[in-house]
């Protein structure tokens, strides 16, 4: 589980780092690519979405369900606001998310 966080962190700092370098224009947009490769294989048959402060922490929202590239997990955020970016990913409900350390 340790790899799992580290990526994150890194993928985290990436975020906040894209959303600092232009702090004086509030109408610039990205898209940012967010890339898992490496997640748990016991449920890889599941699919699997972002919940975040971009769509109410919704936990099965089809328009972020993640996509499956070469043994990686994908997704494309297009026209993201630089802001804090807050998530967790989900396989479609709170009941089936990672709650230890």
């Amino acid at each position: 589980m340790k790899p799992f966080r580290s990526h994150i962190l890194l993928l985290t700092a990436c975020i906040l780092f894209v959303a600092a370098i232009n702090p004086f224009n509030a109408a610039a947009q990205f898209n940012v690519k967010l890339v898992v490769t490496n997640y748990v294989k016991l449920h890889s048959s599941d699919d699997v979405f972002l919940a975040g402060n971009f769509n109410n922490w919704h936990p099965g929202d089809k328009q972020y369900k993640l996509s499956k590239e070469n043994g990686k997990l994908v997704f494309n955020l297009k026209h993201f606001n630089p802001a804090v970016l807050e998530f967790k990913f989900t396989r479609g409900s709170w009941d089936k998310v990672a709650v230890s350390s």
